[in-house]
């Protein structure tokens, strides 16, 4: 188990991140960030301590097992495709947080999107987007007409009132 910094480059350029943009998200500071997008063995890189990895993983919406290469479910994956499995996760963990889980067959038609699509959402908010999108393009059944009443205007005092 090690850092992988191929890895953590190749995300990074996948979800069109610049330093400053990472150092904005994350909170770290630059010379910092240097030394992890520095190839192995160049002098001057580092690997990232447990919690700085953790403040990186969770800002940038990634998965630790990724990046240490512990999990096997990328290795077939472009880097973007990773990016777009990785963030959606993050989506369906924060629907089921809060009690709106995503039914199955929606689930299965987003990660066809993250696997198949030129270019896939790669962060959390746009699979938020682009799921609500999804339940906004399904048929909506008509509602029922209103039966007609009879409707008297007020009045008031014996005159009629205007309504406008």
């Amino acid at each position: 188990m090690r850092f992988r910094d191929d890895r953590y480059r190749d995300v990074l350029s996948a979800k069109r991140l610049e330093p400053s943009d990472v150092h904005h998200r994350t909170g770290i500071s630059y010379c910092q960030l240097g030394r992890y997008v520095k190839e192995r063995g160049v002098k001057g890189f580092c690997v990232p301590t447990a919690d700085t990895l953790a403040v990186i993983v969770w800002k940038l919406e990634l998965d630790a097992n990724y990046l240490l290469d512990t999990d096997s479910r990328y290795t077939e994956m472009s880097p973007l495709q990773t990016a777009a499995h990785m963030s959606l996760d993050r989506y369906l963990a924060e629907q089921v947080s809060i009690g709106k889980p995503v039914v199955s067959a929606e689930e299965e038609q987003l990660r066809v999107i993250a696997s198949h699509h030129s270019d896939p959402p790669v962060w959390a908010a746009d699979w938020k987007r682009h799921h609500e999108s999804m339940e906004l393009t399904t048929p909506l059944v008509p509602a029922a007409p209103l039966k007609p009443t009879s409707h008297r205007p007020r009045t008031v005092r014996g005159r009629r009132r205007l309504l406008s």
